[in-house]
């Protein structure tokens, strides 16, 4: 479904409003001092994470649309698709790349249209529900018990959510009242239509969404991600990890809004400043200077997903269905 063309605006505008607000109040002077204070060390763990990332991302899909190709490590082709996806993510401004990556799953892992959408349906909610548990965590004023106890809790969420889910698809109107094809009105649309649903019925209730190495990986990739942005942010901005990380809670849990400027250029630096600001407190770094190093971050960024958009482009990793 095409998404009207004001709201694609509505998210350019918003976001260079924000980039605009943000570059305007900041000391473009200080950006050297900010990189002179990110060593060598710093940059190489952010980029080892960037790309442990990127591999935990391919693995999953692999566990669940290639389970065929083993689950340990991607071969080329998802991480063939998962480099152009993250690409389309990155580059479409309103989180509209969304939308290719059931097509980008049939052209390099020949996987089914229903099979596609039901696997981003669940990995988004995998998404959702780690990055749930790690703003809980980085919260401020629990102690070791209290977060011990939330884990636990949070495993046991994660543990009930194939029957409950299982349940729940089971009671839907709109699928336990689904008709077969042959039972269907008359008219090649409507039988299409049937066809459709019937088939993303079963592939929302394929257990491989609920393999527990989908878990892992989905738990390493935000983890590992963050920890590389989190050690970039402090040493740049002059600040300790723990409100360091809290900005990068902030910055992905802002990325989930629908209404996202051009590459997220705006939104992402709002959402380090205000996870450092609220979760983290700024201690004696200056909001500037935090923005500032969120830029830099955000920029590191990019460069990894478009550098690895480019390289599939220029079949530098060949391999997936054509």
């Amino acid at each position: 479904m095409t998404r009207p063309p004001w709201k694609k605006l509505l998210g350019w505008a918003l976001g260079l409003a924000l980039l605009a607000w943000l570059l305007a109040r900041l000391p473009l002077d200080n950006l050297p001092q900010a990189l002179a204070r990110i060593g060598w060390g710093t940059w190489l763990m952010a980029c080892v994470a960037l790309l442990v990332s990127y591999g935990m991302r391919a693995a999953r899909m692999q566990v669940v649309l290639a389970r065929h190709a083993g689950l340990w490590w991607p071969r080329r082709a998802a991480w063939r698709l998962m480099l152009l996806y993250n690409g389309a993510i990155v580059l479409l401004p309103f989180r509209s790349g969304e939308l290719a990556f059931p097509w980008l799953a049939a052209r390099e892992l020949g996987t089914p249209t229903a099979t596609a959408v039901a696997a981003w349906v669940w990995m988004r909610v995998q998404d959702l529900a780690v990055l749930a548990l790690l703003a809980v965590l980085a919260w401020p004023g629990f102690g070791l018990g209290a977060r011990g106890g939330l884990v636990l809790l949070w495993l046991a969420g994660v543990a009930l959510l194939e029957p409950a889910s299982r349940a729940i698809l089971s009671r839907l109107p709109a699928f336990t009242a689904l008709p077969t094809a042959d039972e269907a009105p008359a008219g090649g649309w409507r039988r299409k239509l049937v066809g459709s649903l019937a088939k993303l019925r079963l592939a929302l209730d394929d257990r491989a969404h609920h393999h527990p190495l989908a878990w892992v990986y989905t738990l390493l990739n935000w983890t590992v991600k963050m920890a590389g942005g989190m050690a970039l942010v402090a040493a740049a901005a002059g600040i300790g990890w723990e409100p360091a990380w809290a900005g990068m809670v902030g910055a992905e849990l802002i990325s989930i809004l629908p209404v996202q400027g051009p590459a997220g250029f705006g939104t992402f630096e709002a959402g380090v400043h205000a996870g450092v600001a609220w979760l983290g407190g700024m201690g004696a770094a200056t909001p500037a200077g935090v923005i500032l190093a969120a830029l830099v971050w955000h920029l590191t960024l990019l460069a990894g997903a478009v550098g690895g958009a480019v390289l599939c482009g220029l079949r530098a990793l060949p391999g997936g269905k054509r």
